[in-house]
C-alpha cells in the first residue's frame, strides 16, 4: 500500500511540477492533496480515470437493492424529472444517466427471463 501511495503523490507532483510549481512545493501540494496516508491504509480505495488522469477516493456508501425496487426507484425519478418543462443541464445529465441505468437493469433482468425459459 505504501508504494502505491507513494506512486500517485509522484504521479501528481510531477504533475504539479509540469503546471510550473517547483518540485518541493509539488510535493507538499501532492501530499497535503491526498491527505492523512493512515487514512488511505485503514479504507479501500477507488480510482476513476477521468479527462485530466485518475481520481482516487474512497468509496461511497454502498446499498443494494431488488432488481424490481431499483426499476420503481429510477422510473419513479425519471417520471419527476421528465414533468419538467424547462430541465437544467444538470438535470438532464440525471436523465441520461438514470435511462442508461434502466437500460441496464432491464436488458439484463431480460436475460434471465430467457435463460430461465431455456
Amino acid at each position: 500500500m505504501d508504494s502505491e501511495l507513494e506512486f500517485h503523490i509522484a504521479a501528481r507532483t510531477d504533475h504539479l511540477v509540469a503546471m510550473g510549481l517547483d518540485r518541493a512545493a509539488a510535493s507538499r501540494q501532492a501530499r497535503r492533496e491526498l491527505g492523512d496516508p493512515l487514512r488511505w491504509k485503514e479504507q479501500p480505495l477507488e480510482f476513476e480515470r477521468t479527462r485530466k488522469g485518475w481520481v482516487m477516493t474512497r468509496p461511497q456508501d454502498v446499498a443494494y437493492v431488488k432488481r424490481e425496487v431499483a426499476l420503481q426507484v429510477l422510473s419513479a425519478r425519471l417520471s419527476a424529472l421528465a414533468r419538467n418543462t424547462d430541465p437544467t443541464p444538470e438535470q438532464k445529465d440525471e436523465q441520461k444517466e438514470i435511462i442508461r441505468l434502466l437500460n441496464w437493469l432491464v436488458v439484463d433482468d431480460s436475460r434471465g427471463a430467457a435463460a430461465q425459459n431455456n
